[in-house]
């Protein structure tokens, strides 16, 4: 860096190493001079956002991913990993990371991550406003990602949650049993999976799957593992993605 200061790859290497020696601080501070130094870059400004994240600093995380997302509407860089964080923190999503999300889901219709992205925000979103039920156009587009990206988690384990808000019972039961043959250690798939049970009738199921809910939240709660999975998934990103290559998504 301090041979080449206008080499934007070796910042970021710098900071990357900080990320995976878990040192946030630090990498944040390299992130947000990258940021000024190259004020073009998507890359910077998603892992800068990304650190945020991992501080635990989400309004700050959600405000530098939609701002990358604006600055580069076609990137999928940017999208997927507002989508994801804008997922997993405690609070609902912002109505501009999910505007985001889903003009880009739009502009890709043959993308079902990207439409599974959108679906799962918008899913959240009227789930936290207190709707009834998810609305139809939710429904079809999850059902549309999940045709299309079968084995995504992020499709079937958001179809299943809407169909059992529909209280569809058996349809959300096959897509809840995808959801966790894809992510086994799902704490929402194994509780909405013992509601879906006890409503067939299934006592047994239902226990079952309270246990491996209770197993699951103790495991995250001990490793943080939805960050820790976040964080992993995005250094291999970056190891060998460009700015402009599709993502790579591994659940």
């Amino acid at each position: 860096m301090a041979l080449a200061p206008d080499e934007e790859s070796y910042r970021l290497a710098l900071g990357l190493e900080f990320l995976q020696h878990g040192t946030f601080e630090p990498a944040l501070a390299v992130f947000q001079q990258g940021v000024e130094l190259f004020p073009k870059s998507t890359r910077m400004r998603v892992a800068g956002g990304l650190t945020q994240y991992f501080l635990e600093h989400y309004a700050e995380a959600a405000k530098s991913l939609i701002e990358a997302s604006r600055m580069d509407p076609e990137s999928a860089l940017a999208a997927s990993y507002l989508a994801e964080v804008e997922l997993q923190q405690p609070v609902s999503p912002e109505v501009a990371a999910v505007d985001n999300v889903c003009r880009y889901a739009d502009r890709h219709p043959s993308r079902g991550q990207a439409s599974a992205y959108c679906g799962a925000l918008q899913l959240r979103v009227e789930h936290d406003r207190g709707d009834a039920g998810p609305s139809p156009g939710v429904l079809e587009r999850l059902r549309l990602a999940a045709r299309q990206a079968p084995d995504d988690a992020t499709a079937r384990c958001s179809l299943g949650q809407a169909l059992e808000w529909s209280r569809e019972w058996r349809p959300a039961k096959t897509e809840m049993e995808a959801c966790l043959r894809l992510d086994p250690d799902s704490i929402e798939g194994h509780y909405r999976m013992a509601e879906i049970a006890r409503h067939l009738g299934d006592t047994e199921r239902a226990q079952e799957e309270t246990k491996r809910h209770d197993e699951a939240q103790q495991r995250l709660v001990k490793a943080n593992a939805e960050r820790d999975r976040t964080l992993q998934k995005f250094l291999y990103t970056m190891s060998g993605a460009s700015q402009e290559s599709p993502l790579v998504i591994r659940h």
